[in-house]
C-alpha cells in the first residue's frame, strides 16, 4: 500500500490541487512558496506520526483566505492494497475490486458551536463514513523539519530528540529496569549501546562514499525526562574519539540529526505503511552527499517494497516525499519522480494559488523523458524552479543576457530588471529544444511548469521544417502559443553583434584577446568591403581559435565597464519579453 494521491481544498495556497505520489520517492520541487511544505503538512494532517504523538495541530490559519466555504479538506487515495488490507479497512475502500481506500480529513474554523473549531476524519467516497477503530494504526508518518539545528538538539539540554529516539528503543515496561540501569554508575544500559549500534550504522551508510563518520550517545538522573537531558551525542571521523557535536560542521551534525530519524523508521515494520517526509534534506550538505543522502532514502523505500511479509503481520512499506531546492538533487532522480509545484494567480479571489505538474504524468513519450532524463543537469534543473525561462543555444547568450539587460536594454527600469533575474536562462548546448518545450508548456489539470517560455536560436532549417514553426506548432498542439516566443538570428550570435554596428567594440575586444593581431585586423576586416566584414570577423575568429566563451566574456566585461555597445534587436525582444510583469 502507498499514498497515491492527495487531494486538497481550500488549505492555505492549496484552493484545489490534486498531488499524485509515487510508490517509492517523490521529489516536489519549484519556487519558494509554491505549495511544497503545504503537501507536507496536509499529509502531517491526514495521518499520524509514527510515535503516536501529533505534532501537527489545524490552525485557523490554515484556511485559505477568502475561501467561500471556511473549512479545509484533504482526501487521500490510498494504492495496491492486499486482500488482507482491504478486509481490515472495508469501510474505508469504495470498490473492493480496485484495491483503492480513501481517508479523509476536515477542518471547521471557530463558531458559536465549535469555539476551538471542529475537525472530521472520514473513510471512503462519503465523509459520514468512520473508519473502522485502529484503522489509523496502518498508516503513520514520520517527519523531518527543513530548519534542523542539530548542535541545540543534539549537544545541549534539549531533550526531544533524545526522548524520541530513548521512547523508541524502550518499552514501558522498560523505563524503570533503565532508569535504574542509568542509577549505576559502574554499568552503562545496554539499550545505550543498541542505540549507539543502530544510528552509527545508518550514520555510515548516509556518509561512507564521502566521509565516514561515527557517533555515540553518552551523559555529560533522576527520571527519563533529566535522563534525556544530561545525555549528550559526541561524533568523529571514522576512527577517531568522537568528542563533543559542536566540533562537528553543520552538514555531518545535521546528518546525525537525520540518522536518529531514520532509525525510527525500524518501527515501520510494525505499521503496514509509514510515510517519510523529508524537507529539504539538502540542508548544510555539499552536492555529493546530497546525493548520497537521497540514494539512501530511495533505497529504504526499494527495499520495503521487497521485503517478505509474514501472514498476518504489518507489510512495513515505506514511502518517501521529499521536497527539495536543490538542482543536485533534481538532477540526479529520475524526472519521472519529480512534481514541480508552483505558484500562480487565482483570478477569482485575486490570490495566489498552488498547482502540481508530476512530470510523469504530462503524457510525455518514452523517448522525450528519457531525453530529458539526460539533459536535466545541474544547470537546466534550474528550469524547474522558475515560471519564465530563457533557453539559448551556448553559453555565449546565457553569459551576455544579464549584462545587456541591466546595463542598456533595462538600464533606469528596476522593476523591469527584477522580473529579468527572476527568469532562468539556460544554454542547451545545441538546438535540440523540442524536449525542453514539451516538458515545460505541456499543460497537467490546467497548469504548467513555465507561463513563459522564450527561444532564442538560429534561423536553420530543421528536420521538420523551420525550427521556429515547429516549436510554435509544437505548443499550439500544448494550447501553449501564448507562452512560447521564438527568436531567431540569421546568422550567428557573433555575426549579429557585429552587423547591429559594433565593429569598433569589437575591434577592441579583440585585440584585448590577440593583442598582437592588429595587422591582421586591419588586414582582413578593414581592407574587406563593410558588408562583407561580419563574415571576415567570423573567419578571423575562427582562425585565432577565440572560444565563443572566451569572446562573450571579454564582451560582457566591456559592458559592465559601460563601453558603449549595440544591443541586437532580437536579443532586444528577448530581454524585454522576459521582464514583462
Amino acid at each position: 500500500m502507498y499514498l497515491g494521491s492527495l487531494k486538497i481544498s481550500r488549505f492555505r495556497s492549496c484552493d484545489n490541487v490534486t498531488v499524485s505520489l509515487r510508490p517509492d520517492l517523490t521529489v516536489l520541487v519549484g519556487e519558494n512558496n509554491g505549495g511544497k511544505s503545504n503537501i507536507v503538512d496536509a499529509i502531517r494532517l491526514l495521518t499520524l506520526p509514527l510515535s503516536g504523538r501529533r505534532e501537527r495541530y489545524p490552525e485557523e490559519d490554515d484556511v485559505r483566505r477568502n475561501a467561500s466555504i471556511p473549512n479545509f479538506q484533504i482526501e487521500g487515495i490510498f494504492k495496491e492494497l492486499s486482500d488482507t488490507l482491504k478486509g481490515l479497512l472495508i469501510s474505508a475502500v469504495p470498490n473492493p475490486s480496485e484495491n483503492e481506500a480513501i481517508f479523509g480529513y476536515r477542518y471547521e474554523s471557530p463558531s458559536e458551536l465549535s469555539p476551538r473549531g471542529k475537525s472530521t476524519v472520514w473513510a471512503g467516497r462519503f465523509d459520514t463514513n468512520q473508519p473502522e477503530t485502529g484503522s489509523s494504526d496502518v498508516i503513520r508518518h514520520v517527519y523531518l523539519p527543513p530548519l534542523r539545528d542539530a548542535h541545540r538538539e543534539l549537544g545541549s539540554g534539549s531533550s526531544a530528540r533524545v526522548m524520541a529516539l530513548l521512547r523508541n528503543f524502550l518499552s514501558k515496561d522498560q523505563e524503570q529496569d533503565f532508569i535504574a540501569d542509568v542509577r549505576r554508575a559502574d554499568d552503562r544500559p545496554d539499550i545505550l549501546a543498541t542505540m549507539n549500534t543502530e544510528i552509527s550504522a545508518t550514520l555510515g551508510l548516509l556518509t561512507n562514499g564521502v566521509r565516514p563518520q561515527i557517533a555515540a550517545l553518552d551523559f555529560s538522573a533522576e527520571n527519563l525526562l533529566d535522563i534525556a537531558r544530561d545525555l549528550r551525542f559526541r561524533m568523529a571521523d571514522s576512527g577517531l574519539v568522537p568528542e563533543d557535536i559542536r566540533a562537528s560542521g553543520l552538514g555531518y551534525s545535521n546528518l546525525l540529526y537525520m540518522a536518529t530519524v531514520v532509525v525510527e523508521l525500524a518501527k515501520a515494520k510494525e505499521t503496514d505503511l509509514t510515510i517519510f517526509l523529508v524537507e529539504e534534506p539538502e540542508a548544510h550538505l555539499h552536492p555529493q552527499l546530497q546525493v548520497l543522502v537521497l540514494e539512501f532514502l530511495l533505497e529504504q523505500a526499494r527495499q520495503s517494497s521487497n521485503r517478505e511479509v509474514e501472514a498476518g503481520k504489518p507489510e512495513g512499506r515505506i514511502q518517501i516525499v521529499v521536497t527539495t531546492h536543490s538542482p543536485n538533487l533534481t538532477a540526479w532522480v529520475s524526472p519521472a519522480h519529480l512534481v514541480v509545484m508552483r505558484s500562480r494567480r487565482h483570478d477569482q479571489d485575486g490570490v495566489s494559488e498552488s498547482v502540481s505538474v508530476p512530470i510523469a504524468e504530462i503524457g510525455l513519450k518514452p523517448k522525450t523523458l528519457d531525453k530529458i532524463s539526460r539533459y536535466l543537469d545541474v544547470t537546466r534543473s534550474a528550469l524547474l524552479f522558475g515560471n519564465r525561462a530563457i533557453l539559448v543555444e551556448g553559453i555565449a547568450e546565457a553569459l551576455l543576457l544579464p549584462v545587456m539587460a541591466q546595463k542598456i536594454v533595462l538600464a533606469g527600469y528596476t522593476d523591469e530588471w527584477l522580473r529579468f533575474k527572476g527568469a532562468v536562462i539556460v544554454p542547451i548546448e545545441g538546438v535540440d529544444f523540442r524536449p525542453y518545450v514539451e516538458v515545460l508548456l505541456r499543460p497537467h489539470r490546467n497548469a504548467r511548469i513555465a507561463d513563459r517560455l522564450i527561444v532564442i536560436t538560429d534561423a536553420d532549417p530543421a528536420v521538420l521544417g523551420n525550427r521556429k514553426v515547429d516549436l510554435e506548432n509544437l505548443a499550439e498542439r500544448h494550447d501553449g502559443q501564448n507562452a512560447l516566443t521564438v527568436l531567431t538570428n540569421q546568422h550567428t550570435l557573433e555575426h549579429e553583434i557585429f552587423s547591429a554596428g559594433n565593429e569598433a567594440f569589437l575591434k577592441a575586444t579583440f585585440l584585448r584577446l590577440h593583442r598582437n593581431s592588429r595587422a591582421d585586423w586591419e588586414a582582413q576586416i578593414e581592407g574587406t568591403a563593410e558588408q562583407d566584414r561580419p563574415d571576415a570577423f567570423l573567419r578571423l575568429i575562427a582562425a585565432k581559435r577565440t572560444r565563443k566563451g572566451d569572446l562573450a566574456q571579454a564582451i560582457a566585461s566591456r559592458i559592465e565597464a559601460g563601453e558603449d555597445f549595440i544591443v541586437p534587436p532580437y536579443l532586444v525582444e528577448a530581454i524585454r519579453g522576459a521582464s514583462q510583469a
